[in-house]
């Protein structure tokens, strides 16, 4: 079912290893279906995200970690 008061009150992260590869296909679902998204940006957290809004009204936080792994 859909609820627009719950879609558009609601988070999901995605953590991927290629955030330039996500963007570029989140793009064209922005595009697609009229959507919002920003472009990558590094945060001084130590992540490099991008922010969707699908096309319920849903904000997706895609999310690659960029601090050192050692």
């Amino acid at each position: 079912f859909y609820e627009p008061l719950h879609a558009n009150n609601f988070m999901m992260t995605q953590l991927t290893d290629n955030l330039d590869d996500w963007y570029g296909r989140a793009r064209l679902v922005a595009e697609r279906f009229g959507t919002k998204i920003e472009p990558p940006a590094d945060r001084p957290w130590g992540l490099r995200d991008f922010v969707l809004f699908d096309p319920t009204g849903v904000l997706w936080r895609v999310v690659q970690n960029t601090k050192d792994k050692a």
